[in-house]
């Protein structure tokens, strides 16, 4: 009789357990009228022990209320929106506290997870991009003056998904097989280091009910699978992780970093794992921060995190060439202000005041920004699948096209719901930069423009143009900003009342000099035209117009341009020779050329001054034009 009393006694506990592991319908309730649906539910069993729970109100409960622990959008990565809910023993909400951090320190069950997870989200997915040929890999050879860091930011293991060891892997391959760079000038700041410990997360699994009968206490860590970081990211035999993700880890690297690197050197700055900020709590006295995540495997506390000051001092104390970061963490944007500064470029996967996410597939073994941009510096996504993100056919992959490929096709760009879109951010210190920098550092890429009209204002940015039967509408202003020179052809056409711009930069590094004035069918480059004072070229003198001959007879004539520093042409089909004289009458020397529609009169050597264009015609006819040398 005894043991059948005990049997019994088991069988109530374990039906009562089993029926406590349920999502109450009061908690449902709750999710549904705050359009929570997506949402992972946790039962916290400890709230009173805990000592991460910071708000008071929310420890001292009695044995008859509860207390729930909401992920608001499980897909993000660490820190994004949540929630501890307190029910009193009616269902009734006796409290809400609103955070952006995973509980570590409390007892948690989960009673409900977000399967919708394991397929589409309720926005439009954009289509795959089609690749219509094969885009070589741009391999270089090993270059001696690239450096990389490669940074998992993670607090322990609970928050160190097999996901960020990916990115890093991903990031990895392609820096050392596509653009060549030498093992020993990337180092690689990865969670707990080279220890032997069980230190990332492979699977979620939830406990079964029966946990707690044998266990002193139920906390989903104990039934989640880990394994220990694999050392080698490109599965070569050769350890590639270094260092934890430690203050004194960054301290050693970038302090070798300043002391080693000079102006010939390019820095790249690869950051993945969690962010943080106290944006959402901060009072008047209490200042905005943003950080990522340091390694403790213990516990978790604001003092783990590096902010973005301290961030932004590591890159300070570096003298490169020039420095490119892209951030994967949650709100990461904050970190821009921070991270400006000369030969910069900046890339972030969110706005600061977001949370980054995953990749939206059934898998989630990337995260979605950094998936996409590596893809596009790759020229392939992990599987093999050709990516072709080389906008302008140049043979590179800057920055600036990386970064439109990834906004592009990261998913949550589109979401129409704020807790699920993610807003990528971007800085270059100077415009051209970013367009004229990829992994290998600055090259010079030509834009050659051909049989375009200019119907709308335009600014166009390129190391060099090729300007071919280009014409500008009256009323439209065009800009070319160009490092080495700009090619003007003759058959470049600005309508009378049209407006361009000519802007020498003597750098990609620098900043713009003035507007420069140009002449048609002549080369502009930085060396002839050095930083002076020059001026905007309102062009008025480009149309045709109705001439008369000596004898009377009306030709169509464009002379152009007029005053002209180096170059005149001269338009018309019934044009036999052409000859220049001084105001007194004196014949003046120059070089003349001629194709099927143009006369170039070479004027460089000719004084400043006034001078007359003595046209002779195919009819034995001529016709006398002024023009200005200056």
């Amino acid at each position: 009789m005894k043991r059948f009393s005990i049997f019994i006694f088991l069988l109530a506990s374990i039906s009562s357990f089993g029926q406590e592991l349920k999502i109450p319908q009061y908690v449902q309730n709750y999710l549904e009228a705050n359009k929570l649906e997506r949402a992972d539910v946790y039962k916290v069993l400890n709230p009173n022990e805990s000592k991460f729970i910071k708000n008071d109100s929310t420890k001292s409960i009695s044995d008859k209320e509860s207390m729930f622990f909401i992920d608001e959008t499980p897909s993000a990565n660490w820190g994004h929106p949540c929630r501890y809910v307190t029910f009193d023993v009616t269902g009734d909400v006796k409290n809400v506290a609103h955070d952006n951090k995973y509980p570590y320190e409390c007892e948690l069950y989960c009673i409900k997870r977000d399967l919708s997870r394991n397929g589409e989200y309720p926005f439009a997915k954009k289509s795959q991009l089609a690749i219509d040929t094969l885009l070589h890999y741009r391999t270089g050879g090993e270059s001696d003056h690239n450096y990389a860091v490669i940074i998992n930011a993670v607090w322990n293991r609970r928050s160190n998904y097999k996901r960020y060891w990916n990115d890093c892997s991903e990031i990895y391959r392609t820096l050392i097989n596509v653009y060549g760079y030498q093992k020993e000038k990337i180092y690689v700041i990865m969670s707990d280091g080279t220890d032997n410990y069980g230190d990332r997360r492979i699977a979620t699994n939830d406990c079964p009910w029966w946990w707690s009968l044998f266990h002193s206490g139920v906390d989903n860590d104990d039934c989640n699978d880990y394994d220990s970081s694999p050392l080698d990211l490109d599965n070569d035999g050769v350890d590639d992780i270094q260092y934890p993700m430690l203050r004194s880890s960054m301290d050693a690297v970038f302090e070798n970093l300043a002391n080693t690197l000079t102006e010939d050197d390019n820095l790249f700055v690869y950051v993945t794992g969690h962010g943080d900020t106290n944006l959402f709590s901060a009072t008047g006295n209490v200042p905005v921060w943003w950080g990522i995540a340091l390694w403790y495997p213990q516990s978790y506390s604001s003092i783990y995190n590096l902010n973005s000051t301290e961030f932004a001092s590591y890159l300070n104390d570096i003298n490169a060439g020039t420095i490119s970061v892209i951030m994967e963490n949650c709100y990461s944007g904050g970190f821009i202000p921070e991270l400006t500064g000369p030969n910069r470029v900046v890339m972030t996967a969110c706005a600061a005041n977001e949370a980054s996410r995953t990749l939206n597939n059934q898998d989630y073994q990337y995260n979605e920004f950094v998936y996409y941009w590596t893809a596009a510096m790759a020229g392939h996504y992990p599987s093999g699948l050709v990516v072709n993100a080389d906008s302008n056919n140049d043979g590179h992959v800057s920055m600036y096209e990386a970064f439109q490929f990834a906004k592009t096709h990261d998913q949550w760009v589109y979401s129409t719901d704020p807790e699920l879109k993610e807003t990528p951010q971007y800085y270059s210190s100077t415009p051209l930069l970013g367009h004229s920098l990829d992994l290998n550092g600055v090259f010079c890429h030509t834009e050659n423009i051909h049989n375009k009209t200019f119907n709308a204002d335009t600014l166009l940015r390129s190391c060099k143009f090729n300007l071919d039967n280009v014409v500008v509408k009256t009323g439209k202003d065009v800009t070319f900003e160009f490092i080495e020179d700009v090619n003007i052809h003759p058959l470049t056409h600005f309508e009378q009342g049209s407006t361009v711009h000519i802007k020498p930069v003597s750098s990609i590094l620098l900043e713009y000099s003035p507007d420069l004035l140009f002449s048609l069918g002549e080369t502009v480059d930085s060396e002839t035209y050095p930083e002076v004072e020059l001026k905007k070229f309102d062009i008025v003198q480009n149309e045709e117009e109705s001439v008369l001959d000596d004898n009377g007879e009306e030709i169509q004539m464009k002379l152009y341009p007029n005053p002209a520093k180096s170059t005149i042409f001269v338009k018309s089909d019934l044009i036999q020779q052409i000859e220049i004289f001084d105001i007194v009458g004196v014949k003046m020397s120059c070089t003349a050329e001629r194709n099927d529609q143009f006369w170039k009169l070479d004027v460089s050597k000719l004084p400043e001054g006034q001078y007359f264009l003595k046209i002779s015609t195919i009819s034995g006819n001529s016709i006398s034009k002024t023009f200005i040398k200056q």
